[in-house]
C-alpha cells in the first residue's frame, strides 16, 4: 500500500499543474476508496483508459522525464491486494481513484 501511495502521489506532484487533492472514505462493506485529484495542463491528452498501461505517457514531450511505469505498477499492485483503480478526466482535473 505504501508504493502504491507514493508513485500515485509522486505521479500528482510531477504532472500537476495545481493544488492537488486527497480523499479516504470507508465504506460500509469496510472497503476502503482513496481518490486523488490533480489539475492537468489543457495542453496535454490524456486517456484514462490507456492510463495504467506500461510505458503510456500522457504528454508525447516527456519521453524523458517517464517511463510509464509508476502507474502501470500501481494497478498490478492494487490488483493483487484485491482491490480495482480507475482514471477519469473532467474539466482538465485528473481523478484516480482506489477501492480496496
Amino acid at each position: 500500500v505504501e508504493r502504491i501511495l507514493q508513485n500515485l502521489l509522486t505521479n500528482a506532484i510531477r504532472y500537476s499543474s495545481g493544488d492537488i487533492k486527497m480523499g479516504l472514505k470507508q465504506t460500509r462493506k469496510n472497503r476502503a476508496i482513496f481518490t486523488i485529484e490533480n489539475p492537468i495542463d489543457s495542453k496535454t491528452e490524456i486517456s484514462p483508459a490507456r492510463l495504467f498501461e506500461r510505458f503510456y505517457t500522457g504528454d508525447s514531450s516527456r519521453h524523458g522525464e517517464s517511463t510509464g511505469l509508476g502507474l502501470a505498477i500501481v494497478k498490478i499492485l492494487v490488483e493483487k491486494i484485491g482491490g480495482s483503480i480507475s482514471a477519469s478526466v473532467e474539466s482538465d482535473i485528473l481523478s484516480i481513484q482506489l477501492i480496496f
